[in-house]
This record gives C-alpha cells, sequence and structure tokens, in this order.
C-alpha cells in the first residue's frame, strides 16, 4: 500500500516575519528529528503583504538557530485565498488573523479546515501566540516555547491520523 499524500499545513500571522515563519521552521525540524517529514509539508504566510520577500524577524532567526540548529530561510508572503485550497490545514496565530484568514476565503468554497495554533498547545494555557514583533526581546524565547508546545501536539496529531491511513 502507498504511503497517505503528506498533510499540507500552513501557519499563519500577521506579517509573516516571526510567529508563522518559525512555527513552519519548528515543524520541519520536529518531524526531521522523529523521522516523519513524509507525513508533513508546510510553510507560512501573513495576512498582510507589506513584508513580501523580507527574511523572518532577526531576533526570531537567532532563537530558532540557538534553540534548534535550524535556519529560518523562509521569505514572506501574504496568504492568498487559493491558499484556503491549496493547504489542509491553515493555522492562525491569534483571533484577528484567523479573522482576516475567514475574510480572505468569504464567499469562495474552501477546503481547508481552520484552526487556532494556541489550541495544541498541552504545557501552556496560551489560546494565542502574541506577536513579538514589538514587545521585548524576551518575548521571542516565550513565543518559541509556546510554538514548540503546539507544533509537537500538531505533529503527534498528524502522525497518529497518518499512520491510520496507511493502515487502512
Amino acid at each position: 500500500m502507498a504511503a497517505p499524500a503528506p498533510v499540507r499545513v500552513l501557519f499563519v500571522c500577521i506579517g509573516n516575519l516571526c510567529r508563522s515563519p518559525a512555527a513552519s521552521g519548528i515543524m520541519r525540524h520536529l518531524a526531521d528529528e522523529r523521522g516523519v517529514s513524509g507525513y508533513i509539508e508546510c510553510d507560512s504566510a501573513g495576512t498582510i503583504g507589506t513584508n513580501n520577500g523580507k527574511k523572518p524577524d532577526r531576533r526570531m532567526r537567532r532563537e530558532v538557530k540557538r534553540r534548534y540548529g535550524t535556519k529560518l530561510e523562509h521569505r514572506a508572503r501574504q496568504l492568498i485565498p487559493d491558499d484556503l485550497n491549496r493547504y489542509d490545514v491553515v493555522v492562525a496565530m491569534d483571533k484577528q488573523v484567523l479573522h482576516d484568514i475567514r475574510v480572505a476565503g468569504a464567499g469562495r468554497k474552501t477546503t481547508a479546515r481552520l484552526r487556532m495554533m494556541g489550541d495544541y498547545c498541552r504545557k501552556f494555557d496560551a489560546p494565542e501566540i502574541s506577536d513579538p514583533f514589538q514587545g521585548p526581546k524576551e518575548m521571542f524565547p516565550q513565543v518559541v516555547d509556546l510554538l514548540d508546545d503546539a507544533c509537537s501536539s500538531l505533529l503527534d496529531k498528524i502522525v497518529a491520523a497518518q499512520k491510520k491511513r496507511e493502515m487502512g
């Protein structure tokens, strides 16, 4: 039996400079580390396009590199309505982002399941993942802690579902 198609996940924040590229990089790292990278494909986007083409925030790049040895090579891009059919799951970092994603898909038939990143947290009670961009530098490690928790939990769910599909 052939392996199931990877689950396609899109992480979304406002500017696509901090939270969503970090979540995508962390998820890829965790999947590689667990040997399940074939089960998932992930990317990130922002609800605004003012940062298109920019690298992730240097403070976030530094924190992810320090923590995981992973470089965030992503270039910012804006969410487009087609993303809501291209991805299986679209994960918003906060309620405003979730609202903006819904607006982007308004009036269109979409197939992606919309979720909140904080809903996947197990260790932390974090309904929303706050944007560290304008905050103090101490926010970056805290946000990475939340993203690690949520990504680990989401990956567990994806792996379990993929193994179930493999069986049948």
